[in-house]
């Protein structure tokens, strides 16, 4: 399998999938009972071994924010001054940091929004991501796993498999999380794509 360094996969793959991911916000933000259209491919754990990387799912937009996105988030920080458990604000503004690559504000915020919705399994998604970002495996896994004591989410099965399997050395267990994945009516076209080349490496 050849290595995959950080932060390489295109732009554009990950900002539709972010789009998409935000657009299921509407009934009940960033709540994932709705899955997202795909998934959009992330990035390596941090400081990869030659023998040791693989593409998570979520997690590598585009860094540059546009005006609009800037005005954002100077309206959900005057949110979040006004209502520190604005948990809707909290996941914007975290979903706007991921979009800058700025992972430690953005785990900042979405650990946040966490604590206002516990139930809600969108802003651990994206906490997961944001750990994983800084080199914070351990913690990513907890959180995926978190997850998936809540609700059986494709993608966050794939992420994880992919901790267990090059970063906490539990090959079976991320077998597992991916042959789950083949077997999900629940799972997109892209999730699917890369279980398969995770159980089946040329």
């Amino acid at each position: 399998m050849s290595t995959v360094e950080r932060s390489t996969v295109p732009p554009y793959i990950l900002l539709v999938i972010l789009l998409a991911f935000l657009s299921m916000s509407a009934a009940v933000f960033y709540s994932l009972a709705d899955k997202p259209k795909a998934v959009h491919a992330s990035t390596n754990a941090a400081n990869p071994t030659a023998d040791k990387s693989a593409p998570l799912a979520g997690g590598d937009p585009d860094p540059a924010l546009s005006e609009e996105q800037a005005d954002d988030l100077s309206a959900l920080m005057r949110k979040v001054q006004s209502n520190p458990n604005d948990a809707d604000a909290l996941m914007e503004i975290g979903s706007i940091f991921l979009t800058a690559k700025d992972w430690g504000r953005a785990g900042v915020f979405l650990n946040r929004a966490v604590l206002s919705r516990p139930a809600d399994i969108g802003p651990r998604y994206m906490l997961g991501i944001a750990l994983y970002q800084q080199g914070r495996e351990q913690e990513a896994a907890a959180v995926f796993e978190e997850l998936l004591a809540l609700e059986k989410y494709p993608a966050a099965q794939y992420n994880l498999a992919i901790i267990y399997k090059y970063h906490m050395d539990k090959p079976d267990e991320a077998k597992a999380l991916l042959e789950q994945i083949l077997a999900s009516p629940d799972a997109d076209v892209e999730t699917v794509s890369r279980a398969k080349k995770e159980l089946n490496p040329e």
